[in-house]
């Protein structure tokens, strides 16, 4: 379902908001198990297999392909590596203020923040014990409105998009991401009656 606030022309002025910050984001690692770019290209990489995978003209979820990893510029911490990681950036900054040039609703923004807030969750369903699975699920379905503008299977397929959306080097990461995704998908369908 698309999401219609969001236009052809938010599209672009927040992709110019991403080239505006593409030195900052560029000057950021990738983590090298899950993806060797840095945090520009992954951005760009991710936008374009979100074009490839959902409707080229929903311009929500390509909006959401391009500031999915914003929060990373305020969460950058080193690793016992010496690279870097990234906690918490799911929710690292706020859109509203971050993207108030863009002069949405406030619960249009609240959309956006709850996506970009979530866009890890359907990588996690596989590490819930399945006593907790119903509970858990209970996180997702905030992202529901009444008017259906954001729902769980696309949130999923983001998902996937997200983890596709890297050049990985690290041949334990590539089986890793293999494997994560055909794991969204089963716990997806297993989960069905919970998540919609």
């Amino acid at each position: 379902m698309k999401n219609s606030f969001i236009t052809k022309s938010h599209f672009e002025a927040v992709l110019n908001f991403i080239e505006s910050k593409k030195s900052e984001l560029s000057a950021l690692e990738g983590d090298y198990f899950f993806h060797d770019e840095n945090v520009y290209d992954h951005i760009m990489l991710v936008e374009s297999e979100v074009r490839d995978r959902f409707d080229i003209d929903d311009y929500f979820i390509r909006t959401v392909a391009l500031i999915h990893d914003l929060g990373k510029l305020n969460t950058r911490m080193p690793n016992k590596t010496g690279g870097m990681r990234y906690p918490g950036h799911e929710t690292g900054f706020f859109i509203r203020e971050t993207l108030d040039f863009l002069r949405l609703q406030d619960y249009q923004y609240d959309i956006i923040q709850l996506f970009v807030n979530h866009h890890h969750d359907g990588m996690h369903l596989h590490k819930i014990p399945p006593h907790m699975q119903e509970i858990y699920t209970k996180g997702f379905k905030e992202l529901r409105n009444n008017d259906g503008t954001v729902n769980i299977p696309m949130l999923i397929k983001f998902a996937i998009c997200d983890i596709r959306g890297a050049r990985r080097s690290n041949p334990n990461g590539i089986d890793t991401a293999s494997k994560l995704i055909n794991q969204i998908e089963l716990n997806f369908e297993c989960n069905r009656q919970f998540l919609i």
